[in-house]
């Protein structure tokens, strides 16, 4: 989602309910949190001017423990094992490359977010100027990719407030419940599916090979749509990485896609300073995947969360003041943890900032 556009987006979709208490994981144990509390106001403040109250944290991530105890075949069939730091670097690059325009980005020469993802080829866009929905698909180490951009235009806008609306997602059930997702995410999906499928068809990506998704803001959610959709269509996931995503569903859905991506390693990479993880509200949208949250720059740590989706000391703990607060903060977009994924080693902010070509509704 562009900088410009989420914030009238979050505006729209703030009320998430906060409960002070630990909760139950889904192992039935509470959670220990990765960094000790600290008072919430600390976020508003730039890391360089923090007092010691803000920044006396334990860098210490518990899912890294938890990994280490396992075997090694287990932890191979334990997706939030997996994570990799520097991975997710480079496929935040590869999330801003779809906010680039034009034949540059065709060549894999659009600018910064190309030069820190090398290697690509077979680069094709698709595109519904409609609806503001955008897409490419690619082919990248062995394996075949698609990344959607965010939202960077008026009708990518509408498109997002329209989310707030649940609609029914054909074919998808969970214990006798049909599934309910955004109603502008599966309009605008549904837009780019088929042409996105011809297009791994034509650059050589059968159901067979590799292949992972990713996407930022709007693009996160289209991203988990598509994970869904090509999941269930029989294509070979190999990997997600999605950063700054909205819910996208409703419990049904969760249900749904997570038994189908139970061994697919799908992250879903937030920051407690972002609005947008926390929107819609958590009364009728959900979270999926395996959340890894950063509680700011990388300098800071990471936890790899419990597991159920809404782990309260994760993105699933935040009352409707806090996001209001990170709204304004987001009016200086480089103070927003909206456009801040993987910084410092990702060196721009996410969206057009990694862009040969940019353009002007984004500042």
């Amino acid at each position: 989602m562009g900088r410009a556009s989420f914030v009238p987006l979050a505006l729209a979709l703030v009320g998430v309910v906060a409960d002070e208490e630990p909760v139950p994981s889904a192992a039935g144990k509470v959670v220990v949190t990765a960094f000790p509390p600290k008072p919430g106001w600390c976020r508003f403040i730039p890391e360089a001017f923090q007092p010691d109250r803000c920044r006396d944290r334990e860098d210490i991530n518990p899912g890294e423990t938890r990994c280490a105890q396992l075997s090694a075949a287990e932890r191979d069939r334990t997706p939030a094992c997996s994570y990799s730091e520097t991975e997710a670097v480079e496929f935040a690059y590869l999330s801003s490359a779809a906010f680039c325009y034009g034949p540059e980005l065709d060549a894999w020469e659009c600018g910064s977010a190309c030069r820190h993802a090398p290697g690509m080829q077979d680069v094709r866009r698709v595109d519904d100027e409609e609806l503001g929905a955008h897409a490419y698909v690619g082919r990248w180490r062995r394996r075949c990719l698609i990344a959607f951009r965010g939202t960077d235009s008026f009708e990518g806008w509408m498109q997002s407030l329209r989310s707030w609306d649940l609609d029914y997602l054909p074919g998808c059930s969970a214990e006798g419940q049909p599934c309910r997702v955004g109603e502008g995410f599966l309009e605008s999906y549904r837009a780019l599916a088929p042409r996105l499928k011809q297009k791994l068809s034509e650059i050589g990506c059968s159901k067979s090979t590799p292949l992972a998704v990713t996407g930022h803001s709007m693009g996160a959610a289209l991203a988990t749509l598509a994970a869904f959709d090509l999941k269930s269509s029989g294509y070979t996931l190999s990997r997600s990485y999605t950063f700054g995503q909205p819910r996208v569903g409703d419990e049904a859905f969760v249900a749904a896609f997570n038994a189908i991506s139970a061994e697919m390693p799908f992250f879903r990479v937030s920051r407690a300073d972002d609005p947008v993880i926390y929107l819609p509200s958590s009364d009728r949208f959900h979270h999926v995947g395996t959340e890894v949250h950063y509680p700011g720059d990388t300098t800071r740590g990471y936890r790899i969360c419990d597991g159920s989706c809404e782990d309260r000391s994760c993105a699933g703990d935040e009352d409707t003041g806090d996001v209001a607060l990170m709204i304004l903060q987001c009016v200086v977009p480089s103070a927003c943890g909206h456009g801040r994924y993987m910084m410092p080693p990702k060196r721009e902010l996410m969206g057009t900032s990694s862009c040969r070509n940019r353009k002007a509704f984004l500042p």
